[in-house]
């Protein structure tokens, strides 16, 4: 399932790549494990709950094809581009783990998914721009981009640690609530603070 297996050997384009053909900083990353259209019809899954900003599903031979647009509840936007189909609707929620669409090949040449991540200052480029949410940044610096876009690798690892501190505070609240009477006397939420610091620590 894409975007969530990133231990695959990737042969596109990789975060920050210098892209010749666009004279561009690569804002994404392009996830494929072989070559041709080896990867074409494999599932594309959400990594993390959110709601679908845009979806588009008209085919072009040259730009972002079939994609998808995701807004997170940590303010930042991810990208899911050239698919084969879109199994999502507008305004709709998404949980993490839910099938969104396929690997596809729609406006480029291999079918691969072009995965990207940004916050709300980039996003606001991408609905502004004539062809709204197909901004590509052409022409522009490393560091323009660094400062626009969010690396799809710490963001992958950020959701990963998120869903884990989740779960552990669920966890201690209910670890505590089955506890003895007599055992209940410590102060129950400096224990889930120290879980959480510890947590957050190793993030």
């Amino acid at each position: 399932m894409f975007p969530a297996k990133l231990d695959l050997p990737l042969t596109g384009l990789d975060w920050l790549e210098y892209y010749a053909a666009y004279n561009a900083y690569h804002p994404a990353l392009d996830i494929n494990s072989g070559s041709g259209n080896q990867d074409l019809g494999n599932d594309v899954v959400s990594p993390a709950t959110g709601f679908v900003e845009f979806v588009y599903t008209g085919w072009n031979h040259v730009g972002f094809g079939k994609f998808i647009v995701i807004q997170h509840s940590d303010g930042n936007f991810t990208r899911y581009a050239h698919l084969l189909d879109v199994e999502v609707q507008q305004g709709k929620e998404v949980r993490k783990g839910d099938l969104i669409g396929h690997v596809g090949n729609s406006g480029t040449t291999y079918a691969h998914l072009h995965f990207e991540v940004f916050g709300e200052k980039m996003a606001e480029i991408q609905k502004k721009h004539w062809r709204p949410w197909r901004y590509y940044p052409v022409g522009k610096t490393k560091a323009w981009v660094v400062e626009h876009y969010v690396n799809p690798w710490e963001w992958i690892k950020s959701t990963e640690i998120d869903e884990w501190r989740v779960n552990a505070e669920k966890w201690a609240s209910n670890y505590i609530k089955d506890m003895p009477a007599f055992m209940k006397s410590f102060d129950a939420h400096k224990w889930i603070e120290l879980i959480r610091r510890s947590i957050t620590d190793n993030k």
